[in-house]
């Protein structure tokens, strides 16, 4: 993805531009969502004893807090949405009209995907704080 931001990568007789662009951010975010699924049901099945726990869930467990989630979750986000108001601030410069589409979707694909990334991360960090308390028995 990140080769495709500067213009149209071409390998061989292959050009990869705006569609593979698009496509490449949303695989990004996809396999996000699926890690972060995979670290969630870790964490439940060893808060479940489905699964005895391992070091590198108590590294996880230590180092995804909310407030580390929040940050990073918050300063992608807010990256993103700068990018989305710097392209809205160049598509006003246009007077709102045609725009050169090639150049503004490598503003806004990357900037897009840094919202979702971002809200994906805070609120998986969240979600792993609950799964960090013991469950409650007898309710």
């Amino acid at each position: 993805m990140l080769a495709m931001l500067p213009g149209t990568l071409i390998i061989g007789d292959i050009r990869l531009a705006e569609n593979s662009l698009l496509f490449s951010g949303a695989a990004v975010l996809l396999g996000l969502q699926i890690s972060c699924f995979g670290l969630l049901a870790e964490l439940f099945g060893t808060r479940e004893r489905f699964w005895l726990e391992t070091k590198r869930i108590r590294f996880i467990r230590h180092w995804l807090t909310v407030d580390r989630a929040c940050i990073v979750g918050g300063c992608l986000f807010f990256t993103g949405l700068s990018g989305a108001v710097y392209a809205l601030f160049i598509w006003r410069g246009e007077n709102f009209g045609d725009m050169d589409t090639s150049a503004l979707a490598r503003i806004t694909v990357p900037s897009v995907l840094a919202c979702a990334a971002g809200l994906q991360i805070a609120f998986t960090g969240f979600l792993a704080e609950l799964m960090g308390h013991p469950r409650r028995r007898g309710m």
